[in-house]
């Protein structure tokens, strides 16, 4: 789930979401006009040699006036994917 806030200037929006449990490498941040789309897909293998998958999607309405441009993401060691949006 995302947690927007805000920089005390107003001039950037901060998003965290828990990805602990994801690599990198594994996870998705796509912007979509003013929508950002952020997944997860990981593939888990059992004893048995089957696969099964976890995935997750969530997605927020951005407001108007953000620079599509600028917007970055990274990984933090705690596992929290944090996204800048000015």
């Amino acid at each position: 789930q995302f947690h927007p806030q805000f920089t005390p200037n107003g001039k950037k929006l901060i998003l965290k979401v828990d990805t602990r449990g994801y690599n990198p490498d594994e996870l998705t941040v796509r912007l979509l006009d003013n929508n950002l789309l952020v997944q997860g897909k990981k593939r888990l293998y059992n004893s048995h040699n089957r696969h099964e998958q976890k995935q997750f999607s969530q997605s927020i309405r951005l407001p108007d006036g953000i620079d599509k441009f600028n917007v970055t993401s990274q990984v933090m060691e705690d596992g929290i994917l944090v996204i800048d949006v000015p």
